[in-house]
């Protein structure tokens, strides 16, 4: 796990300098549709609630399985960077080679990985961008809202974002706002839950970091 991604996925921030506070950021995930056949011209809120970003792998250390390492070889080792430079390289084919490998880090049974740790092959994240399937997707959810215009609506009308705010001080608006795939993975089960994720995230996630 990259440190961008571990400070993330804590609930709060440190505090920035001359800050006495405790500085915590929440998440809002937004939809907004445009449907032409509804007259609209530009795009308009159709849901929005929170959400958070979970790890789409466990933190997984290669080193601490390293069966030989320099540390207990014992002083300095000519050939260290060789075993740092392999460990990174073995990280990058666990990323990589996903089609193979369901879930990176450690073995474990497929029982154990759970539905969120599969996501396709063509693109593996760093994280999961959760929230309730009825906010990403409503018109899945006829018993919450049953009105028939909302059956004409699908994904294909939706574009979809995240925002951070600062949880101590929400009245300044959004801190910075982020663009999602449109692409929602919902739970298999029919359980009110959902994935998306973000694109350009890499850039996105160091940018949150420096909120």
């Amino acid at each position: 796990m990259s440190p961008i991604i571990r400070r993330l996925l804590t609930t709060a921030t440190k505090p920035k300098q001359n800050d006495k506070r405790l500085s915590s950021k929440s998440l809002a995930l937004s939809v907004h549709f445009l449907h032409p056949k509804f007259g609209m011209k530009k795009h308009e809120i159709l849901s929005r609630a929170t959400a958070f970003l979970l790890n789409v792998d466990p933190f997984y250390d290669p080193a601490s399985v390293s069966t030989v390492s320099s540390a207990t070889a014992g002083g300095s080792d000519t050939y260290s960077h060789l075993d740092s430079n392999e460990q990174l390289r073995a990280s990058k084919r666990l990323r990589d080679n996903y089609a193979h490998e369901p879930a990176g880090g450690p073995p474990r049974h497929v029982k154990d990985l759970g539905w969120l740790e599969f996501c396709p092959a063509a693109y593996r994240p760093l994280v999961h961008c959760v929230a309730s399937s009825h906010v990403l997707a409503p018109w899945k959810w006829k018993n919450y809202y049953p009105q028939d215009w909302l059956s004409q609506v699908n994904e294909e009308h939706c574009s979809y974002s995240l925002e951070v705010y600062d949880s101590l001080q929400p009245q300044k608006g959004a801190l910075a706002k982020f663009a999602l795939n449109p692409y929602p993975i919902h739970h298999p089960a029919g359980m009110d839950l959902a994935i998306i994720h973000l694109k350009n995230e890499e850039a996105a996630l160091k940018h949150m970091e420096d909120l």
